[in-house]
């Protein structure tokens, strides 16, 4: 895991300068003081390689629209971008996206049932893990699992054993703590 880290960590959490965030949609999903289930979403898109699909951390949120858009959910997500032409991976924070429902189902791997505290605290966690400098080995499952890591660490309640089965599915024992 360390090789992955070699070069060193970005600043500003990679954050380009000559470019605005993406849209976030909070407006349309709120945040609500509940318990919800958040999961670990492994995107299955063209990639099949394990060690090169797409990882975030993901809940769905109930949509305050009165006619929600078929087939689309609202999901607050924690994850790493590729910002092209940029050659790193950012870290933009916790934002609400709309995903295709279909395809959101087929990743999603669930991690624990947090309160809106532990969220909150999650996505602080996110905030604060650093992205580390490309080298050819680091990717978005390093970081998801230094935050799921970090959130286990500080009481989140994320059981190890389904995450280190997920890891040993996808190939990538070498990210276990």
């Amino acid at each position: 895991m360390e090789a992955a880290r070699s070069q060193g960590i970005l600043p500003n959490n990679g954050l380009p300068e000559d470019r605005l965030p993406p849209p976030n949609n909070d407006h349309l999903a709120p945040e609500l003081d509940v318990i919800m289930p958040v999961y670990l979403f492994i995107g299955k898109g063209e990639q099949q390689e394990p060690t090169y699909r797409h990882w975030s951390l993901v809940w769905v949120l109930p949509w305050r629209l009165q006619r929600p858009p078929s087939g689309y959910a609202a999901v607050r997500t924690l994850e790493l971008t590729q910002e092209f032409p940029a050659l790193h991976l950012t870290n933009w924070g916790p934002l609400t996206r709309t995903r295709y429902v279909q395809s959101l189902q087929m990743g999603l791997i669930p991690l624990g049932k947090l309160s809106f505290a532990e969220r909150q605290l999650l996505e602080q966690i996110a905030k604060n893990t650093p992205v580390y400098r490309p080298n050819g080995i680091y990717n978005c499952q390093h970081w998801v699992i230094d935050v799921i890591s970090k959130g286990i660490h500080d009481g989140l309640p994320f059981d190890r054993t389904p995450i280190e089965e997920i890891l040993r599915v996808n190939g990538r024992p070498d990210l276990l703590w």
